[in-house]
């Protein structure tokens, strides 16, 4: 419910393009270049700001096999801490996928695992 309720009211004040310091709101957070698709500081619930990199404008609208724009942003979502205050221990869908059957644990706080449930609920799980 949390998580609707933050996408439900972001609009333009909630993004910000990405820098290269990778400096959000009471988070330093380490830039890795192409590879940083976007982030977010988890603690901002205030403003729930999410950073986008210039490589998230590249990635698919949306996919249940790769990353996309819309799992992208449910994933950074997931992050706040009002929301699921998850974690990137495994990263891509595909990987978060795969994980279902050995790394349970990790799934249930992972951030991709997150995204891929909301956007494809039991679809993403089934294979």
């Amino acid at each position: 419910m949390l998580c609707a309720r933050v996408l439900r009211n972001l609009d333009s004040k909630n993004f910000v393009r990405l820098t290269a310091s990778g400096k959000l709101v009471g988070c330093t957070i380490p830039n890795h270049g192409d590879t940083t698709v976007a982030m977010v500081c988890g603690p901002d619930v205030s403003t729930h700001t999410i950073a986008f990199n210039t490589s998230f404008c590249h990635l698919r609208d949306t996919s249940a096999e790769a990353d996309s724009k819309l799992s992208t942003l449910i994933h950074e979502v997931t992050h706040f801490d009002d929301t699921f205050g998850s974690f990137d221990s495994i990263y891509y869908l595909r990987e978060s996928r795969k994980a279902v059957g050995t790394e349970r644990s990790k799934v249930k706080t992972n951030a991709d695992s997150l995204a891929g449930y909301v956007v494809w609920g039991e679809v993403f799980y089934a294979s």
